[in-house]
């Protein structure tokens, strides 16, 4: 009876956005589109992954992180309600995806699959307006990150991330801040994997920048200058 009143609440989702959008999808693949209910911090895809599906955002906000291949710098995009997820690959028939894309907040997205979103798009012009309309958001939201947050060494970053978190916790009146982080919290706010998380506390830890204890950050007032150091002359952090 559960599963009855859930897959109804979802069929009354997918309908309203339909007829909200004046969409009209080809009969053949309306039993394939199925809603995708997600929680903050979920991880809806990381690089790697399959492609199997495009998603459009319903409900909620996602971040995308894209890291290079030496790990070390990321670009983030910030996505919305009436965005795709991974359109492009799928016109480029792209097979794996080349980023991570995490729930910011509790969400709702319309999963299609590819083949299903290639023969839909292909019919009905309202939905190519809202992938265009989508893709024109996302470069706009490209070039205002990147202007908020140059490309940097994912230490920099890392290193910059701690500075802030000492000054909002009180460094300046006392002696030590413990850092009430897990490796998957700090992964999850600095866009950056929890192995490479790992091994910058490590490389901090070595530069005597930072101790652990007990697998918790610990940073003194005396070590803050050394994260400092780290930071270029320009940067506002140091």
């Amino acid at each position: 009876m559960e599963h009855r009143s859930a897959q109804a609440k979802q069929e009354l989702i997918l309908q309203e956005f339909l007829e909200k959008h004046h969409f009209d999808p080809p009969a053949a693949i309306l039993p394939q589109l199925r809603i995708v209910t997600q929680k903050e911090r979920d991880t809806l895809l990381k690089k790697g992954d399959p492609i199997h599906a495009v998603y459009i955002i319903l409900e909620g906000q996602y971040t995308v992180s894209e890291a290079w291949s030496n790990g070390a710098i990321f670009i983030f995009t910030e996505l919305g309600p009436g965005d795709f997820i991974c359109e492009m690959e799928c016109y480029q028939g792209a097979q794996a995806v080349q980023y991570n894309l995490i729930c910011k907040s509790d969400s709702l997205l319309l999963a299609v699959p590819v083949e299903g979103f290639l023969a839909w798009q292909a019919v009905d012009p309202k939905l190519c307006q809202m992938l265009i309309q989508s893709l024109i958001r996302k470069l706009g939201s490209s070039a205002r990150t990147a202007s908020q947050m140059p490309i940097a060494p994912g230490i920099v970053k890392f290193a910059r991330f701690l500075i802030g978190y000492c000054r909002e916790n009180g460094i300046d009146s006392r002696q030590e801040v413990t850092v009430r982080m897990t490796r998957e919290d700090l992964s999850y706010n600095l866009g950056l994997s929890v192995r490479t998380i790992n091994r910058l506390v490590q490389s901090l830890r070595e530069r005597n920048a930072l101790t652990v204890r007990s697998g918790k950050i610990h940073i003194t007032a005396d070590q803050l200058p050394l994260l400092r150091s780290i930071l270029p002359d320009s940067d506002p952090s140091r």
